[in-house]
């Protein structure tokens, strides 16, 4: 017995090294009131008849489920885990988690979900009240940021903030994943179907504004590459070449009928994006910010939310134009069974397409009842599994944006009611899939889409 406690001493204090270490960047024995902290936090006990490392372990398989396609399951495992720590903190239902977790901010993305938040607050689908946001200085003279700033409170947190993510801290910090509803627990693509479903936002009607003077400044950096004080322009977005994900990239190239569309009718197009991207060719009545490095980082958000219409691909940005009303063509589409979200008026999705091995197109069906349909695995995974993803094509973004305009500007679309009923029906046979709208032209081309 003595033998097995030294072992757990030894153990335990080997631990608090790699926590000093972690902490620090020094490789170095910490003090005793260091570690007795430690020890006070319960970091070593058991909670919940499971400590705080398998927890964490359990909520990180979740993500494998995921991508494996088992969104349900792993919906279901982190509603439980979150709710034990709730019950055993004996919190009431209308408690909500003061503190944003350090997931809320970084990522364009993540910060656009910060507002879908503030809105289901004003929608009563979550406790309302004041929340705290931890970031780094630096972070707080983002655009986004202070977008923000009047619903939330922020506190300076030089490094380090990843205590957050600690399972002990579950109960004080909100996960992005689950977020703590009035009785239960809310997947958060779940919720932001619900927010935009309850509401139509429009540019009418809008969740965010922008302050006057930040437009005024944006209009006239953006006069000093071309645009008159009173053209119209569509932003665009092209996630191309980022390693993260091959999955969710594609070329460049088969957006440029698009765009000569959209300047063939008076308009111009501006392009966002990050160091890295590949440039646009020269064209005439398009800017291209990726090339701006000075005007790009300040002039993104003026682009989200002044555009007469977003075109975006999967990946962050294309979260915001929908906080301002501002109607968003989704391309190159995947995992649509939770990623197609309902957004503002007039915003629809197009789907990357997989191909079977026996040369056919998956159905909307088989999409959704395989890793396609809710997960993202690797390109390389998908072809083990006998699929084969394909970018959309030139000729289906051209008529995605012919699309868009002729809903903008209010003109019926053909067989809309009928092809959106049929999506619905099949839908509808699971437990819960997302509810945007899918483009009437793909649905149009792809009639075998609907076979069960």
């Amino acid at each position: 017995m003595k033998i097995f406690q030294n072992s757990k001493l030894f153990i335990q204090n080997l631990f608090v090294l790699f926590v000093a270490f972690f902490l620090t960047g020094k490789l170095q024995r910490p003090s005793s009131e260091f570690t007795h902290t430690l020890k006070r936090a319960e970091l070593f006990s058991r909670n919940l008849g499971s400590n705080f490392f398998e927890l964490s372990r359990e909520w990180s398989n979740c993500f494998q489920l995921l991508n494996e396609g088992n969104y349900v399951k792993a919906r279901d495992i982190r509603r439980a885990i979150l709710e034990d720590i709730y019950s055993a903190n004996e919190l009431g239902e209308e408690y909500f988690p003061p503190i944003l977790s350090n997931q809320f901010f970084g990522p364009i993305g993540h910060h656009a979900f910060t507002g879908i938040h503030i809105a289901a607050q004003d929608l009563d689908l979550i406790p309302s009240g004041r929340r705290i946001g931890i970031l780094s200085p630096d972070l707080r003279e983002n655009n986004f940021v202070s977008l923000l700033g009047s619903r939330l409170s922020y506190v300076n947190f030089k490094g380090g903030s990843d205590w957050t993510e600690l399972p002990s801290n579950w109960h004080l910090s909100e996960r992005m994943q689950m977020i703590r509803g009035h009785d239960s627990f809310i997947e958060c693509y779940e919720l932001v179907d619900e927010v935009f479903r309850l509401k139509k936002f429009s540019r009418n009607n809008p969740v965010f504004k922008c302050d006057n003077g930040y437009i005024q400044k944006s209009r006239n950096q953006l006069q000093s590459l071309g645009l008159g004080s009173s053209d119209w322009f569509v932003g665009l977005h092209v996630r191309d070449g980022s390693p993260t994900s091959a999955l969710r990239n594609q070329k460049i190239d088969n957006y440029l009928p698009a765009i000569k569309e959209i300047t063939r009718r008076g308009g111009w197009v501006i392009r966002i994006g990050g160091k890295g991207l590949p440039l646009f060719p020269k064209m005439d009545k398009v800017i291209d910010l990726v090339a701006q490095e000075d005007a790009a980082l300040d002039l993104h958000l003026f682009v989200l939310s002044q555009c007469k219409f977003f075109i975006g691909t999967h990946s962050g940005p294309q979260w915001f134009p929908p906080l301002f009303g501002v109607p968003t063509l989704f391309t190159n589409h995947i995992a649509i069974g939770r990623c197609a979200l309902t957004f503002s008026e007039h915003s629809f999705t197009i789907p990357k397409t997989a191909i079977k091995r026996d040369g056919t197109k998956t159905s909307l069906m088989e999409l959704l009842e395989s890793p396609l349909g809710f997960g993202e695995l690797s390109l390389r995974d998908f072809e083990k599994r006998g699929f084969q993803i394909l970018e959309n094509s030139s000729v289906e973004i051209l008529n995605g944006v012919l699309e868009m305009f002729d809903r903008v500007e209010g003109r019926p679309l053909s067989r809309e009611k009928e092809l959106n009923n049929k999506v619905a029906d099949i839908r509808n046979t699971f437990d819960w899939t997302s509810k945007g709208n899918l483009a009437n032209s793909f649905l149009i081309e792809n009639e075998g889409w609907f076979l069960k």
